[in-house]
């Protein structure tokens, strides 16, 4: 549930819950008022009626404002816990976003995988017996792949933002969580601006050494786990893999108050993107 609406809902609340006690205060001092001044002016005869009349009045005018502060706290204790409910599932729905976005990022890479596109890139140039040309169907396979990517790209840049505008919703380790986000999300737009840049650059019957040097991030991408790659990172995703590990771990640990357990993903990750390591390090969440 977004923050404002959150603030929207506790503090009108809290004004009208103090807005009622100084209102039932204020019936009980003007009753209480009025018994005295009656008994004062009553015949003396008649002092212990009064005495006991105004006494069984404030019982009642107490007991109902004890009744109506009691009723006003179970009402601001069940709201607050469908602010949490509400809270809780949001937060559980980013999580789930984001690991859709990531097996889709996954899926991505398997299906370029499968289609060849890694031979074309790894290919020497000096091995003339191995095409570096792309054939028809790669080229559909790589444009439609590209669609999902993108697709992929733009939910956790939408993640990203949303920690970004209501940071309050994660706690105190929204600035973690946020640049967890930020480091996926720019993992995988650049690989799609080898494809917007020279996309239109892959065609059938077209060497690839034509346009290799525009598609060193897809090259990464699509390359074996752990090898060298480009930007001083490495080949395949595991570095994409302990961003959204990391991120993921530490939006459960505020939904649940626990504290994550330490990943080596997420460890490796953060370190040669020159982020600062943490005490704890998480890891993915169970199902």
């Amino acid at each position: 549930m977004p923050e404002d609406k959150l603030r929207a809902r506790g503090w009108p609340r809290l004004r009208r819950l103090k807005w009622v006690v100084i209102i039932l205060l204020v019936a009980l001092a003007i009753a209480g008022a009025a018994i005295s001044l009656g008994f004062a002016k009553s015949p003396s005869g008649s002092a212990t009626l009064w005495f006991e009349v105004g006494k069984a009045g404030l019982q009642l005018v107490a007991l109902g404002i004890l009744g109506g502060l009691v009723a006003l706290a179970f009402k601001l204790l069940d709201d607050l816990r469908d602010d949490r409910r509400r809270r809780d599932e949001y937060l559980a729905s980013v999580t789930d976003e984001l690991w859709g976005a990531y097996h889709r990022v996954k899926s991505v890479r398997r299906m370029l995988r499968a289609a060849g596109l890694r031979e074309l890139l790894d290919a020497p140039r000096s091995d003339t017996k191995r095409s570096r040309q792309p054939s028809e169907r790669q080229i559909a396979d790589f444009r439609e792949q590209m669609v999902v990517l993108n697709d992929a790209q733009l939910t956790l840049e939408k993640l990203k933002l949303g920690v970004k505008m209501q940071p309050s919703l994660y706690g105190h380790d929204h600035a973690r969580i946020r640049r967890a986000l930020r480091k996926a999300e720019n993992y995988v737009k650049k690989v799609i601006e080898d494809w917007e840049d020279h996309g239109e650059d892959i065609k059938v019957g077209e060497d690839l050494d034509n346009v290799e040097g525009g598609l060193v991030n897809l090259a990464t991408f699509l390359g074996k786990s752990g090898a060298p790659g480009a930007n001083d990172g490495v080949g395949g995703i595991k570095d994409l893999s302990g961003w959204v590990e990391d991120a993921a771990a530490w939006i459960q640990s505020v939904r649940f108050g626990i504290e994550p357990k330490p990943n080596e993903a997420a460890e490796q990750a953060h370190s040669s993107d020159g982020v600062p390591s943490h005490s704890a390090r998480p890891g993915r969440p169970g199902p």
